[in-house]
């Protein structure tokens, strides 16, 4: 989750208008959002608990709109609201 993260400190030094949610344990969704170029991707559990690196960074970003890459069959309806609220 921290190296997400780092990159995403990096590349989005200003924060993001919208931050893309993509499951750490199933490669498939992250590589296929790896060319949408509006916001970062961060890796989550598909669902549980939101890691706190993960949500410091999402209140860093300051988004408009989170996103589940794969949709709530991905990344859990839980997550999902715990990333919204961060």
């Amino acid at each position: 989750f921290a190296t997400a993260v780092a990159i995403t400190r990096a590349a989005y030094p200003n924060g993001a208008d919208v931050v893309y949610l993509a499951r750490a344990d199933d490669f498939a969704d992250a590589l296929a959002g790896g060319s949408l170029s509006d916001g970062p991707i961060l890796l989550v559990p598909a669902c549980g608990t939101l890691p706190t690196v993960v949500a410091d960074e999402i209140r860093r970003l300051d988004p408009q709109r989170v996103v589940a890459l794969g949709g709530t069959v991905a990344v859990c309806d839980e997550m999902l609201a715990q990333a919204a609220a961060a």
